[in-house]
């Protein structure tokens, strides 16, 4: 049996002359050629009020078949074409839709756009001649 020893041991060894002639070129400008990718942040917008309906009753008291074997579209519950992924229920469904994932997804922010007192004020004053004009159609209507 021999007493040769292995270095068996995985230690890393520094070699300090090695490393010190890296840093030389470094500071000298002639290190790698790797270039620093810059991303400029992508411009989002302020969130926005919902367009179409949600959809939760579709499938209420409906059986539905679940494939294990399919992909995220069909294995039941719902399905987000955003982020490409399938939620299991209702609340979960509700979560996903109003959270930060989804909004970003959509190139949203989760900031809501301030509002003046004058926009309000004018929001409210349509929201009132919307509402006289129904009743007074309601009233001439017989």
């Amino acid at each position: 049996m021999s007493n040769k020893g292995v270095d068996n041991t995985n230690r890393r060894k520094w070699d300090k002359e090695e490393y010190a002639r890296l840093a030389e070129e470094r500071e000298a400008g002639g290190g790698s050629t790797q270039r620093k990718v810059v991303v400029n942040p992508v411009e989002r917008t302020a969130l926005k009020r919902r367009e179409g309906a949600l959809g939760l009753d579709d499938n209420l008291g409906k059986t539905q078949v679940v494939n294990a074997l399919a992909g995220a579209q069909g294995q039941g519950g719902y399905y987000c074409d955003v982020c490409d992924c399938a939620i299991k229920d209702s609340q979960a469904w509700l979560d996903h839709i109003n959270g930060k994932k989804h909004n970003r997804n959509l190139g949203m922010n989760m900031r809501a756009e301030r509002a003046s007192v004058d926009s309000v004020k004018r929001k409210l004053e349509a929201l009132r001649q919307a509402k006289t004009g129904i009743v007074e159609e309601n009233i001439r209507s017989p």
